[in-house]
This record gives C-alpha cells, structure tokens and sequence, in this order.
C-alpha cells in the first residue's frame, strides 16, 4: 500500500495512516506532496469543522516506522521511486490531480473517496450541491484515472441523517464514513471487483450558493 499524502499537517493524512496502521494494513510508503494553491472558490460561509491535527506527516511516519518520502506526486523523482516499488494499490489521503503515468504504475489501482454520488455529483462542495439537487448524501469508493472523479466505481455509502443533523454534521459525517470504507474498498480492489464511470455530468469547481440566505432555503427542505 503507497498513501498518497500532504507534507503538511492535514487531518485526512493524519487519521488515514493511523487508521491503516492499528488495522494492520501494510504501508510500504507515504509520499508527501507540499501545498499548493488552487484557483478555486470556496463558499462564502462556514461549512466544516475546523480540526487542527496533532502529527507532521514525516514525524508520525517516523514514530510508526513507515517509509516517507518528500515529493511532488507527478515529479519524475516520484515516478522513480514508485517504479522501484512495484506498487500494487494507492491510497489517497490528500492530493491533487494525478497524472496518468503515476496511475499506471499501480498493479490495481489507486483508490479515492469522494463525498458525492458519482457520476451524479462530481467536484467541490458536493455536500452543498447534493442539497441543491434535493439528493442524497454519498460518498463514492473509486479508483481514479486522469480524469477527475472519474474512473471505477467500487462501492458507495448512503448516509444515514437526523433532520436535526447541521451542515456541519453532515460534513463531519461525510468524512468519518470515508475512513469506514478504507478495507472494504482495499477488499474489492484486491479482487477487481468494479464498474467503469461513464461520466456525463460536468465537474463543479463553484459552490451552488452565493449566500448563506439561499442555502438556508434549500436547507430548511432538505429533510421533508
């Protein structure tokens, strides 16, 4: 197993690796790529916990004994070293786009969760958008390709939610079922177990809402 992580202390890489560490799920290797600023919007009010982690990647991978390596996901360096590896499975727990020579190097695959219903809701603020579309809340196992939230499906989750559940709860739990799939979506990835995304829908990069005041309307319907 290779994570595909942040050189910064983010929450996802944090809980990711110690989740796959006390499940005694072998990690040959952490590459941690550094942050990189993306010209997108976010909503303009509040939506998610703000949760500061505990560990630098590098310092938690030390303490566990885990290999970490410093470099770009798409760099040349990167290449090399997952070519000497001979990976069979990734797991990404912070990255952006990877490119299709990365992915190929992967026996079986690399493996992303998206909190949306794929192909249905693809991109940023998916929470938000499955509100304004009056749609479920689901996260999506799936192996990538060079497209974004693209590639293999390889099973969802539909949430379970209170009508007295917050955005930010929903959020909260968007991210925890995200952790509960991690075996099951290596099980089925060991054993090719899938289907292919026939993507039809566009790729959101805006929040469907410009105001607080909006999304408060489509919230209050959300639950009826």
């Amino acid at each position: 197993m290779i994570i595909f992580a942040y050189d910064f202390p983010h929450r996802k890489t944090e809980e990711f690796i110690i989740f796959c560490h006390l499940n005694n799920i072998k990690i040959s290797a952490v590459i941690g790529t550094s942050w990189k600023k993306l010209n997108v919007s976010s909503p303009k009010f509040k939506t998610k916990i703000s949760i500061k982690p505990i560990y630098q990647p590098h310092f938690l991978c030390e303490k566990l004994k885990i290999k970490y390596h410093r470099v770009d996901h798409n760099s040349d360096e990167c290449f090399e070293i997952l070519k000497k590896l001979k990976p069979e499975i990734g797991l990404i727990a912070g990255a952006r786009i990877i490119n299709s020579r990365i992915i190929k190097l992967f026996k079986k695959g690399i493996i992303n969760f998206h909190p949306g219903d794929i192909p249905k809701i693809r991109g940023l603020n998916s929470s938000l958008r499955a509100i304004k579309f009056n749609h479920p809340q689901v996260v999506t196992a799936h192996l990538i390709d060079e497209k974004i939230d693209s590639g293999i499906i390889l099973f969802k989750k539909k949430l379970d939610l209170s009508s007295s559940d917050s955005i930010f709860e929903i959020n909260e739990k968007l991210y925890k079922s995200q952790i509960s799939m991690i075996t099951q979506a290596i099980d089925k990835t060991i054993n090719r177990q899938g289907v292919k995304i026939n993507i039809k829908t566009p790729y959101y990069y805006k929040s469907p809402y410009e105001t607080i005041e909006d999304f408060q309307k489509d919230f209050k319907n959300y639950f009826k």
